[in-house]
């Protein structure tokens, strides 16, 4: 077992990683996963950065087989679907402390509401819009209408089958990805 205990780094008066506390164990795949200037560079380098998917397949083909004979890796990461496809574990790092950590499916239903976001067609009540699917918070401001949803695909769905009530746009935001959906709306 691999162990850190209370492990800080600055520069300058910037603190990278902060009182960060981790156990690894044997045979077990680790992804640090978090955005630029989480801190992960101040734990461990991105082993894949700049490498084309060949030698991005072969290089975790290779870790895949470290930690079978026991070895423990730990790679930093971007991007969560990297991390869900390699890590047994992901540790989320955000501005040098850990939030979360768990498998991939743990960290995913963390972070799986989604924001649905789009402007209303014209003015309405907000009891047309209380009926949606699956809103854990809903919130309109003027035309602009912000859902949080723990199923946006639901969400979005109930909203398209009544496209009368978008105004062009229907933007949908996925919490701790980077991902994006646009459709277009706009009526013919």
């Amino acid at each position: 077992m691999v162990s850190f205990r209370q492990v800080s780094k600055s520069y300058g008066a910037v603190r990278a990683v902060c009182d960060l506390g981790l156990e690894l164990f044997p045979g077990e795949t680790v992804a640090l996963l978090g955005p630029n200037g989480a801190g992960k560079s101040s734990t461990l380098a991105k082993p894949t950065t700049g490498m084309d998917v060949t030698a991005r397949q072969a290089f975790w083909g290779a870790m895949r087989r470290q930690a079978q004979e026991g070895r423990t890796v730990l790679f930093a990461t971007h991007y969560l679907e990297e991390a869900d496809a390699i890590a047994d574990r992901v540790i989320v790092l955000h501005r040098g402390r850990v939030p979360a950590d768990g498998t991939a499916v743990e960290i995913k239903s963390r972070a799986g509401a989604r924001r649905v976001t789009f402007d209303l067609d014209e003015p309405t009540d907000r009891g047309a819009l209380d009926g949606l699917p699956a809103p854990l918070s809903l919130e309109v401001s003027g035309r602009t209408v912000r859902i949080q949803s723990r199923d946006a695909d639901a969400t979005v769905h109930a909203l398209l089958k009544d496209v009368a009530l978008l105004a062009g746009y229907l933007l949908v935001f996925t919490a701790g990805a980077a991902g994006l959906y646009r459709k277009d709306t706009h009526k013919a």
